[in-house]
C-alpha cells in the first residue's frame, strides 16, 4: 500500500489480498455467477497449469471457469486465429464479473454466508485487518453492499505494451521533457 501510495498518490486504507484458490472455492461456495462472455475465450497454459474454455454468450460459470474468465488476456478465437486482448481488456472483463457476482450474490440470504466463509480462507487470504477485526467488517461490507452504499473506485493510467524476450509487460508512460 505504501508503494502505491508513494508512486501514485492513492492512500489505501486497507487491504485483501486472496490467493488464486481462494477465489475458485469463493465463487463455487455462491454457486457461481451468471455473465454475458463478451469473445471466445480458448488458452492452455500447462507451465501455469491455466486453462480456459469458454463460449461467447451469456452463460453460467463455477468457480474453474470464473478463474479463467478475470485471467484470459490471449487464446484463440471461434476460428482458431490467435487474439490478444491486453490487460486494459481484462481489466474491464473483471469489472464486469465483480459487478455481475455482486449483483447476484449480495442478498439479505447471503450476509450470513460472507461472515461464515471468512474463517474458512485463513489460509488463503492476506489482509491488513486482524481476525476479530476483520469478522466484523465482513459482516459491515455484507450489508454496505447489500443496501448498495459501496462504491467502487478505479483510475486508469496510461501505459504501452512493451515485450521483451517473448515476455509481455505494460510500461507506464512517462512524461517527455
Amino acid at each position: 500500500c505504501d508503494i502505491i501510495e508513494e508512486v501514485f498518490g492513492v492512500y489505501i486504507d486497507d487491504y485483501v489480498y486472496m490467493k488464486p484458490s481462494s477465489f475458485v472455492r469463493i465463487v463455487d461456495y455462491f454457486g457461481g455467477v451468471d455473465i454475458e462472455v463478451p469473445y471466445r475465450m480458448k488458452y492452455n497454459d500447462p507451465l501455469q497449469n491455466f486453462s480456459v474454455d469458454l463460449k461467447k454468450g451469456f452463460q453460467h460459470l463455477d468457480g474453474k471457469q470464473a478463474e479463467g474468465f478475470v485471467r484470459f488476456r490471449q487464446g484463440y478465437d471461434e476460428n482458431g486465429k490467435f487474439r490478444g486482448i491486453g490487460d486494459l481488456e481484462r481489466k474491464q472483463n473483471q469489472i464486469n464479473f465483480v459487478k455481475a457476482f455482486l449483483d447476484q450474490h449480495m442478498t439479505l440470504g447471503n450476509i450470513g454466508k460472507i461472515i461464515s466463509i471468512a474463517g474458512d480462507l485463513d489460509e488463503y487470504v492476506i489482509s491488513s485487518i486482524d481476525r476479530a477485526e476483520e469478522t466484523a467488517e465482513y459482516g459491515k461490507l455484507a450489508e454496505k453492499l447489500y443496501k448498495n452504499k459501496f462504491a467502487t473506485q478505479s483510475e486508469e493510467i496510461e501505459c504501452e505494451d512493451i515485450t521483451i524476450n517473448k515476455v509481455y509487460y505494460l510500461k507506464l508512460k512517462t512524461e517527455s521533457k
